[in-house]
């Protein structure tokens, strides 16, 4: 008897993609995550990692960092990877009268020293676009973004 009732009732249970629903809105990382969506807004084609932890910065971390990046840059269907060791800086040609980007971690740092200072060229350009916060920092520059054809 229960066995037909829930097979009755089946008929009206749905899927659901979206993991917000099961967490409070009142927790604090999904406080966070809302905020995220608000500011940047959502794709069903991008997959964000990130991670929060001084120690990314190290150079043997930061390394297998680039490492990661290269080889989910390798996966079929991925399009683009966009994680700190790859990032770009606006660089201004006054020959040509443009801007153009060129990598900022190129070629890789090979000291920590080396690291740091690139690192203070990415904090520039977050300041620059008026998000100077290491949290803000974090949230723009650390996640690895992937994005998959539908």
């Amino acid at each position: 008897m229960l066995t037909a009732f829930m097979g009755y009732k089946a008929k009206d249970a749905e899927m659901s993609y979206d993991f917000a629903n099961v967490v409070s809105p009142d927790d604090p990382d999904m406080m966070y995550f809302q905020r995220f969506k608000e500011t940047f807004g959502e794709d069903g084609n991008i997959f964000v990692v990130g991670m929060q932890s001084p120690k990314a910065y190290k150079l043997d971390n930061f390394r297998e960092l680039k490492s990661l990046s290269d080889q989910l840059n390798t996966v079929d269907g991925v399009k683009a990877v966009i994680s700190l060791p790859n990032l770009v800086q606006v660089v201004k040609d006054t020959a040509d009268r443009k801007f153009t980007t060129a990598p900022i971690f190129n070629p890789m740092p090979q000291t920590q020293a080396q690291l740091d200072s690139m690192l203070r060229v990415v904090r520039n350009q977050v300041s620059t676009m008026g998000k100077s916060s290491t949290r803000r920092l974090e949230l723009l520059y650390w996640p690895l973004l992937l994005t998959l054809p539908i």
